[in-house]
């Protein structure tokens, strides 16, 4: 048998959840480009939120950003096309073996690769800012409608991409059912704008603060993230900036 105080914890802790359920269940009302709050079960279900809204999931970090949640889920529970942007970026730093062009091509076969197969192409971004409105636009190779939602309706290839010259390489021309693109970063919600800013289109994404729990999930929707948090994380992104 459950004794008194054992019935009176399990309640506790059943009001508890349900308290936390109704502080978060505005975590994804947010418009006008505003960030959301999803905990890391819930990262595909939010990204079909994303697209059904018009916008492209843009997938942020806890801080430090050592994780990297969205891009495990989708490699891990879902047919997808990963890109890993932030390695290329990374090689091309280091080496200076991989140009702007090679990168684009990269990321131009991967496109196709999932328009063919229908499915999400993720660009893994890491704590990388990789400049996809001017270096990594490439006539004939990427331009920024690439984020654009509209691009994503299966049939036709959009002439929105035209400068990406994708139609004769694809079978009839066509995009599967199923296809669009998830971006993944290791910023986080109070970051992602100052780096990411006139690099990305970020009119066409939705921010989406990715958390582990619940409760962490109410914690961020009512203070915020926690600042001593995102000063240290702030301190790495510049010194992985440094050696880009």
């Amino acid at each position: 048998m459950i004794s008194q105080t054992n019935f009176r914890t399990m309640l506790k802790r059943v009001q508890t959840c349900e308290k936390i359920d109704v502080e978060i269940e505005n975590r994804f009302a947010a418009t006008d480009g505003q960030p959301w709050v999803s905990r890391s079960s819930e990262i595909l279900e939010a990204a079909k939120l994303a697209l059904q809204a018009g916008r492209t999931p843009l997938f942020l970090d806890e801080p430090p950003g050592n994780i990297d949640w969205a891009t495990c889920a989708y490699e891990r529970k879902h047919r997808s096309t990963v890109i890993d942007v932030a390695d290329m970026l990374r090689q091309q730093a280091e080496t200076a073996k991989m140009t702007n062009k090679q990168v684009c091509s990269v990321i131009r076969e991967g496109v196709l690769d999932a328009m063919s197969e229908g499915q999400p192409l993720v660009l893994r971004l890491g704590h990388t800012a990789p400049d996809f409105m001017l270096s990594l636009n490439l006539n004939g190779l990427l331009c920024p409608a690439l984020f654009d939602p509209m691009t994503f309706k299966a049939g036709p290839v959009s002439t929105l991409l035209d400068e990406m010259e994708l139609r004769s390489r694809l079978s009839g021309g066509e995009v599967s059912e199923g296809y669009c693109v998830v971006v993944t970063s290791c910023f986080n919600m109070n970051s992602y704008a100052q780096y990411l800013r006139n690099k990305l289109p970020l009119k066409d994404v939705q921010p989406i603060q990715v958390v582990q729990t619940s409760e962490k999930c109410a914690l961020v929707l009512k203070s915020g993230l926690d600042i001593e948090d995102v000063d240290d994380a702030l301190d790495e992104m510049d010194r992985l900036a440094d050696l880009l």
